[in-house]
């Protein structure tokens, strides 16, 4: 250890001895500054606060032991008292209370968010599984499919003067069906052509709903949107 620092760790230890030494010199004077300390790390009081109270109670730390008793409980009570002045005091200063702001309405995202976050990826799979004839994947897709055209109906249940629900079932559902029969049997002429229609059936659900300019179609096995997914089938273990 160097000379600086020993003697920076000796006067920081001279220090603190000074400061017991020097102001503490009993019982009641501890119980001053342990009731001082306590203001300030459990209460927040403010330290020009505290340094007033703390000279008062030392002022009159000769008293009686009641008398000291009543004082300092005399000065609980104050701190006590100040409390919500102070706590509205801080919550009105610029910048205070960010934190805590209340948070705002829930989120619930709209039609055409649900359609492209989860409605267009799954059509997506579906058909590139399909044209890979991968039958057990493609059965895993149309499902997923089905629950999520079920969510969306629920979410968001009328968008404009369309009502979800009613429209999903007389557009999308039958070609499903005729995807699931298609996927069992592994016909992949069966599945080109449901999987045509459905993609028609999302297309003619979108122009009821004043949308025509999506057009969604049949995707190409090249160029897939989806580079870091092997859709050919996989061997069974």
């Amino acid at each position: 250890m160097s000379d600086v620092a020993a003697a920076r760790r000796d006067a920081g230890r001279s220090g603190r001895a000074a400061v017991w030494t020097s102001a503490i010199f009993g019982t009641r004077d501890f119980a001053i500054g342990v009731a001082a300390f306590l203001l300030l790390a459990l209460w927040s009081v403010p330290p020009w606060l505290v340094v007033i109270l703390g000279a008062a109670a030392y002022r009159f730390r000769d008293l009686g032991g009641s008398v000291m008793t009543r004082l300092l409980l005399a000065l609980a009570l104050c701190c006590a008292a100040t409390m919500p002045v102070l706590a509205q005091q801080k919550a009105n200063m610029p910048g205070m209370g960010m934190n805590k702001a209340a948070p705002g309405a829930p989120y619930h995202p709209g039609l055409g968010e649900l359609m492209t976050a989860f409605v267009q990826p799954r059509h997506t799979k579906l058909g590139l599984a399909g044209a890979a004839q991968n039958w057990a994947y493609a059965a895993y897709e149309l499902n997923e499919l089905r629950e999520t055209f079920e969510d969306v109906g629920k979410l968001v249940p009328k968008h404009g003067n369309l009502d979800i629900p009613p429209a999903i079932a007389s557009t999308v559902a039958p070609p499903m069906s005729a995807l699931d029969a298609a996927i069992k049997a592994k016909d992949q002429a069966g599945f080109t052509k449901a999987y045509a229609d459905l993609t028609a059936a999302c297309n003619a659900c979108h122009q009821s709903a004043d949308h025509a300019m999506i057009v969604i179609q049949v995707p190409a096995f090249t160029g897939t949107g989806f580079p870091d997914q092997d859709f050919s089938p996989q061997p069974a273990k």
